[in-house]
């Protein structure tokens, strides 16, 4: 197609300039176009019309619950019978097979249904098989409620730049040989609830040099995962749950989300300088190249970072017990994210250049100041808070002191300011607990937004915040016995209530608390004016 191309642009001095570019550039641009758009520019030229015309993208999708298989099945092989002969070399550069059967599916004694699923499998296996004679790009393959076992002609196919699995098995043992052998093309794998073992997953990685992005969750039967040799990988997605060891050699990964399950043993970076022992909830981690780090787990006591190019940072932690100490050693760090019912303890957060901070923070039990909490958020410049209240639940990592103990504590006033404050609260949160949340909150942090959700749930809580608010008095006299802390309403000198409705493109609407019975379907945010005399 090349002398082709060479014609059409010296026959015409008005030829567009996109006809010049290489022909694996203009191939993508109509991989990515919608097809409607990608037709359309087949008018453009010659080229583009013969360039469309080869162009082949196979997409099906079967739902059970709005169709029959026997009347999905000859709209498959129609398209499929129709494809030029395999002798022609064309390129199939989409081939998706997404195929949804009801929950029904799942059960093994439904004799009818076993049957059903092995014909349907039968003719998947014709289909996979057939278009495996051609040159195929990006392959996607998703299976909901069966479980489809992969046929190993997949694994020798050499074509493939993308592989998308889900809700397969792979049963067989890869087979790959020689310095030709398949996947040797392979930029992208994702493996979506796909049943397999360490080894396969293992083979399948050590075969993939090119990899540049890994996408691994819910593999089952995995008690390992090791991943090195791969020079190009900069994006690795791994969430699975995992008995033993995690290893990861890759010298330029710029994007690493983790989600930690099980007891990982070891955790191994490019230049073997991180480690980790997720059974002693300790981890630690290094890695130069990294821009974006995503952590989540269940239970960690201590985290070290140090990466010297990390620009986002983000920490999930679904424990209760446990204290949690963050060292992090990122000097040009942007952006910090945080959430989990325990509050962190953040070292070497001094030397940042005042990174955007975002904090979601779960407190329970009785309401007050959490000593944690306010610890926290003194670390960082001006942070938005999400605090979400569980009435009734215990943590025992945070310390809760009810009033009349801050003296105690030689907790100073006033507290840090900070960007915006979100309440969320359980509904069980009885209206006696609504004035120790306010004073606990208020006096662990002055926020310029405290904003509210405004449903239903929240609205006797929304009245208790605006009559609170806005009855204030002058010279308040409720921290005289406390000369070294005294509590926000010494402090807060004016508050103006907006009320945003949820679509966006409406104006703010401002008003004051005693119209906020008009407002439930909208979001309540209160402007708070604070001294810091």
């Amino acid at each position: 197609m090349s002398e082709e191309k060479e014609a059409d642009i010296t026959g015409n001095s008005d030829s567009d300039m996109m006809t010049q570019l290489p022909d694996p550039i203009l191939e993508n641009i109509l991989f990515l176009l919608p097809t409607a758009d990608a037709a359309g520019m087949s008018t453009v030229s010659k080229y583009w019309l013969n360039l469309w015309n080869s162009f082949i993208i196979l997409h099906f999708s079967f739902h059970e619950s709005t169709q029959k298989f026997e009347n999905f099945l000859p709209l498959v092989e129609d398209s499929l019978f129709s494809l030029p002969s395999p002798a022609k070399n064309p390129i199939i550069h989409s081939f998706t097979l997404n195929m949804h059967f009801g929950k029904e599916r799942r059960s093994p004694f439904d004799m009818d249904g076993v049957r059903y699923i092995s014909e349907v499998t039968a003719n998947v296996n014709d289909w996979i098989g057939l278009v495996l004679k051609y040159c195929v790009k990006h392959l996607k393959l998703i299976f909901t409620n069966i479980q489809y076992n992969l046929p190993s002609e997949i694994f020798m196919a050499k074509s493939f730049l993308s592989m998308h699995i889900q809700g397969c098995s792979i049963m067989g043992y890869p087979f790959f040989s020689g310095d030709n052998a398949p996947f040797n093309c392979l930029r992208e794998l994702v493996l979506l609830k796909v049943e397999t073992s360490s080894n396969r997953i293992h083979k399948i990685l050590s075969h993939s040099r090119l990899l540049e992005k890994i996408v691994l969750k819910d593999i089952s039967k995995m008690n390992s995962l090791i991943i090195y040799d791969l020079p190009r990988l900069s994006y690795a997605e791994i969430d699975v749950a995992l008995e033993e060891s995690l290893e990861i050699e890759a010298p330029n990964l710029c994007t690493l989300i983790l989600h930690l399950k099980g007891s990982v043993q070891t955790y191994v970076s490019d230049h073997d300088s991180g480690y980790g022992n997720y059974g002693l909830k300790k981890i630690v981690f290094e890695h130069a190249k990294l821009e974006t780090v995503e952590l989540r787990f269940n239970s960690c006591a201590r985290l070290q970072i140090a990466c010297s190019n990390l620009r986002t940072l983000f920490l999930s932690n679904k424990g209760f017990d446990n204290r949690l100490d963050v060292e992090v050693d990122a000097p040009k760090l942007k952006q910090l994210h945080y959430e989990g019912n325990v509050i962190p303890s953040f070292h070497g957060m001094e030397s940042l250049v005042k990174p955007t901070v975002t904090l979601k923070l779960g407190i329970g039990g009785r309401p007050g100041l959490d000593v944690a909490v306010r610890s926290c958020i003194e670390m960082f410049n001006h942070p938005t808070v999400h605090l979400s209240y569980f009435y009734g639940e215990i943590f025992k990592a945070q310390e809760i002191l009810w009033p009349g103990q801050v003296q105690q504590a030689e907790v100073t006033s006033p507290p840090p300011k900070i960007k915006c404050l979100i309440w969320s609260i359980s509904p069980s949160t009885p209206p006696l607990a609504y004035q120790f949340l306010l004073d606990g909150s208020l006096c662990s942090c002055h926020p310029e937004i405290l904003r509210v959700e405004a449903h239903p749930l929240n609205w006797e809580f929304i009245r208790f915040l605006s009559h609170e608010l806005h009855n204030i008095e002058e010279n308040p006299s409720c921290c005289k016995d406390e000369p070294k802390f005294r509590c926000w309403r010494h402090y807060l000198k004016s508050v103006n209530v907006e009320i945003q409705s949820h679509p966006e493109s409406e104006k703010p609407k401002t008003s004051r608390g005693k119209v906020l019975t008009k407002i439930l379907k909208y979001s309540v945010q209160f402007n708070m004016n604070w001294s810091r005399d």
